[in-house]
């Protein structure tokens, strides 16, 4: 929005300066085609309204825009001077504008990650502590030797499943029986 306004505020003042002799410059133009110098380049447009003003500005921002932009054909050096002036202060405002922008995205950033330090430095500890720890063992090292309630749970399980569960190819046979029989209902 700080740009924008900037941008507009000068936009004006050069618009407001310069817009006589744009249209001067369009009416020699137009009339005499000896300026061929001038009117193959366009000079004249670039402060003929607001809009070409704020274009101008906007690319003279990135430095597209040469000093000849500035040139009066009828020399008037004081109009001149004061337009390079503007131009000049317009140009060292949007740098220093722009430069705090970019100062404060950083300082933005840099504070974001260091609140955030403390929080991330716990999580890394505990995946740390978690990549040492085994799936089976619930308990720290003195106490698992004696068999914890989750260890005896997966032995019964694991027994329960070997003395009363089929084999595999039992349970093959079963589902081949299973397909077998939907074949001859199909049927």
């Amino acid at each position: 929005v700080l740009i924008l306004l900037v941008a507009f505020a000068f936009a004006c003042g050069l618009n407001q300066l310069f817009w006589y002799y744009a249209r001067m410059k369009k009416a020699e133009c137009e009339q005499d085609s000896g300026l061929d110098e001038y009117c193959s380049k366009d000079i004249f447009k670039h402060f003929s309204n607001l809009f070409e003003s704020l274009q101008t500005l906007f690319w003279g921002t990135f430095g597209l825009i040469d000093l000849q932009t500035f040139q009066i054909y009828k020399k008037h050096t004081f109009t001149m001077f004061i337009g390079l002036t503007m131009y000049g202060v317009y140009s060292s405002i949007m740098i220093i504008v722009l430069l705090n922008m970019l100062i404060a995205m950083m300082s933005n950033s840099y504070q974001y990650i260091a609140n955030s330090t403390d929080t991330e430095w716990k999580f890394a500890r505990a995946k740390l502590w978690t990549s040492y720890f085994e799936d089976g063992g619930t308990l720290p090292p003195p106490f698992n030797i004696i068999p914890s309630p989750k260890s005896i749970f997966y032995t019964c399980r694991y027994l329960h499943r070997r003395a009363f569960s089929c084999s595999k190819t039992q349970m093959r046979n079963r589902w081949h029986s299973i397909k077998f029989i939907e074949n001859l209902s199909d049927k």
